[in-house]
């Protein structure tokens, strides 16, 4: 999201990237950001301010559902809004409806080859784009093999039925381990998503309609939920709160399913388990299912 120094900002579906024209004097601005994206932002910033001189960056590490929330607040009041933000692509569709963004149509236009067309759609309001496309990337699942080993396993898991036997026998170790980590709520809906989609289940038709007497769906939501149930394999926290984070740094989970950029975030949260987490794909729906 970047204003005009006024209350215009351009604010993009898991995305960002400033546009500010240059001038003889240094212009600031501010980036709000989480975690591992953060992070990201420091690393390459001396190299920025190699090739931007006038430009500072004040990058600010905020809570996701947080920037969410107060990005919102912030365009329909005017007042408060940061320059650029990350913004979760589920939430995007809220933002351009206040006026409150900066319409990048032409400015991206030489990107449309290199982007997905899904998240290329969601970058766009009444044929206008309000965006910049900043990350796509594939569901993974990380693995602790040491604690996979304690109960006879090994990754990569083929399938959701091998997976959930995995987690049964994870639930029997002693300190109460869980196999993953399952989000109650609206940060709950991202991974949900990934699960209808791995599933190839749609929940809008081509008209972006609700598609009605939705069985599939019903059955990959009843599926999602039972991981969380009291007597399932999940831990029931939120998706990057510090609940979470301490169920990883102390060995209460066996995995984690995340986005490439998870990796950045067990470096950061468990630094003294380096080596004894893998990667593996998300596993299929059954064995002849495809990946």
């Amino acid at each position: 999201m970047v204003t005009d120094m006024s209350r215009r900002a351009v604010v993009g579906a898991a995305l960002a990237a400033p546009f500010v024209a240059r001038a003889q004097r240094t212009t600031t601005i501010t980036y709000w950001a989480w975690s591992e994206h953060v992070r990201g932002a420091r690393a390459v910033y001396p190299r920025f301010r190699e090739q931007n001189p006038d430009i500072e960056v004040n990058i600010v590490n905020l809570n996701p559902q947080e920037i969410q929330d107060k990005v919102l607040i912030a365009m329909a009041t005017g007042i408060g809004a940061p320059d650029v933000a990350l913004i979760i692509e589920s939430r995007f569709p809220t933002y351009p409806p206040t006026g409150g963004l900066l319409d990048v149509t032409e400015r991206i236009a030489g990107s449309r080859n290199d982007v997905e067309q899904r998240l290329w759609d969601r970058l766009h309001h009444n044929g206008r784009a309000f965006g910049v496309p900043y990350i796509n990337n594939s569901a993974v699942i990380f693995v602790r093999r040491d604690i996979l080993a304690r109960v006879g396993a090994t990754a990569p898991v083929e399938t959701w039925p091998e997976w959930l036997e995995i987690g049964r026998r994870v639930r029997a170790l002693e300190g109460d381990v869980r196999l993953m980590q399952v989000s109650p709520g609206l940060p709950g809906f991202g991974p949900l998503a990934a699960y209808l989609e791995s599933a190839g289940v749609q929940i809008f038709d081509a008209a972006g309609k609700v598609v009605r007497n939705n069985r599939r769906a019903a059955e990959q939501l009843a599926f999602y939920h039972d991981l969380g149930k009291a007597d399932g394999v999940g831990l029931l926290v939120r998706h990057n709160s510090p609940e979470h984070f301490v169920a990883i740094k102390t060995g209460r989970l066996a995995a984690l399913h995340s986005g490439n950029w998870g990796l950045d975030r067990l470096e950061q949260e468990a630094p003294d388990d380096r080596g004894k987490w893998g990667v593996m794909p998300w596993p299929r729906w059954g064995a002849g299912a495809p990946p």
